[in-house]
């Protein structure tokens, strides 16, 4: 089937809570089927060339058709658009329904999280309080380290913006991987923002931490942190 046939330009709307989104829906019958027609809800999200890996295994890379990024090598064009599809038979608002589906996504990657990398997996002891305790400190975890991811991302994207605004070459355009945080990467969170290998001292009434000269992501955390204290400030 043929999308770019059948979805015209007045068809897309602007997706829920999701930058440079939207969305279009398409009446689907999948071969064999013999009930009334599905619900076929695409997203494409604009990516900007500068916001595309390179990297032939990028998830988001294998979301672009062929074409565009053909397009996108040769300088014909300043980005290209990514596609999702959802098929469903869900009656309501086309952009509330791919929303609903894209936060349950999310839900299932937090509780694979929360069993991975805040100890959830521990789960029954024999002690229903203990099960009780135990799971308030995990699931307070794990919302403590969502937020600082999302803290974390939003700084990236404002670094990013500033690269992209006295880039001269494309080398100047370079992300290392710390610089690439988005609100999901919680486990590359972890790494590096909380597992932080530093010393803590003391002097002039003040609290210091000293981080390793080479670390990789310092330039990240100083950020975070910056941002971090503007927040705590109402800032």
């Amino acid at each position: 089937m043929n999308l770019r046939l059948q979805v015209q330009t007045r068809d897309w709307r602007p997706a829920l809570d999701m930058r440079n989104a939207e969305i279009a829906e398409l009446p689907f019958t999948p071969t064999g089927w013999q009930h009334e027609p599905l619900r076929l809800i695409v997203r494409r999200v604009r990516i900007p060339e500068h916001e595309l890996s390179r990297h032939p295994r990028s998830r988001r890379r294998h979301t672009v058709p062929k074409a565009q990024l053909e397009l996108l090598a040769a300088g014909q064009c300043d980005y290209v658009y990514g596609y999702s599809f959802l098929v469903t038979d869900l009656v309501g608002d086309p952009a509330e329904i791919e929303h609903w589906h894209r936060q349950r996504a999310r839900v299932e990657e937090r509780i694979k999280d929360a069993k991975s990398g805040c100890a959830l997996r521990h789960l029954p002891m024999r002690n229903q309080h203990a099960n009780w305790a135990w799971m308030t400190a995990c699931v307070i975890a794990h919302n403590l380290t969502s937020m600082l991811s999302a803290v974390t991302a939003s700084v990236n994207h404002q670094h990013l913006m500033d690269k992209v605004a006295t880039a001269t070459t494309e080398e100047d355009l370079r992300r290392p991987a710390p610089e690439r945080v988005q609100p999901h990467n919680l486990d590359l969170v972890r790494r590096w923002l909380i597992g932080v290998p530093g010393r803590i001292v003391r002097g002039g009434r003040q609290v210091f931490l000293l981080l390793a000269a080479a670390m990789p992501w310092r330039k990240v955390f100083d950020a975070t942190y910056r941002r971090l204290c503007r927040l705590n400030r109402g800032g």
